[in-house]
């Protein structure tokens, strides 16, 4: 089980945020340590610390027990990606994910080694992955416990990775530019049905609230 130092507590300084060249400022939590650019296909370790699935996959050791790569803590299993952080990126920074899928995916075909492919469409507040076999990656359980009722409740999500609930939002973007607006049911926990408050990642990718486990 992953640490509650995970998806929910990012970016708290507003001066936390880079502009990766694509009109969009992305908050220094949801930048990869590892390779500087915003995550992709996330990665929650056990110690609570976010990378990109391939960072995370090359920095395994195939014999022994391998460390994060941030903090050196050590760990046995490969963690299922994260869909909920996953999707939440893909709304919040829609040009620079898009760019960062079409960077990866030409890696992985000259490598002809991919990682799991997940389909929007399956995704409601956690979804299904489809696990490519070359990635050797354990799939993303799906049950219904975690499906979530839709809300009209939005997360205004600022530039430094700050929540604030509105109600009966449907825009995605401030026309500023300087936050997003992602559904309420995006970030619910499937056992409370509440926000997630000190989100705890576990090793299968789902997303609780730290006293629901």
């Amino acid at each position: 089980m992953s640490s509650s130092n995970s998806p929910s507590a990012m970016g708290n300084n507003p001066s936390d945020c880079v502009d990766n060249g694509d009109e969009e400022t992305i908050a220094d939590s949801f930048v990869c340590c590892v390779c500087l650019d915003l995550l992709y296909k996330p990665i929650v370790l056990g110690c609570g610390h976010v990378s990109c699935f391939w960072c995370v996959h090359k920095s395994m050791d195939g014999l022994r027990e391998s460390h994060c790569p941030i903090c050196r803590n050590p760990y046995h299993h490969f963690p299922t990606i994260c869909e909920m952080l996953h999707f939440l990126l893909l709304k919040m920074y829609p040009v620079a994910y898009k760019r960062r899928a079409e960077q990866i995916l030409e890696e992985e075909k000259r490598m002809d080694c991919f990682s799991p492919d997940i389909d929007a469409k399956e995704h409601n507040g956690i979804g299904k992955s489809k696990i490519s076999q070359n990635a050797n990656t354990p799939p993303t359980m799906d049950s219904s416990p975690c499906r979530v009722d839709e809300s009209k409740d939005c997360l205004k999500v600022g530039i430094n990775g700050s929540a604030v609930v509105e109600e009966n939002s449907s825009s995605t973007m401030n026309p500023d530019r300087q936050c997003r607006e992602i559904p309420v049911a995006d970030v619910l926990c499937p056992a409370c049905n509440q926000i997630l408050f000190r989100p705890a990642v576990l090793n299968c990718g789902h997303v609780y609230c730290e006293a629901c486990i």
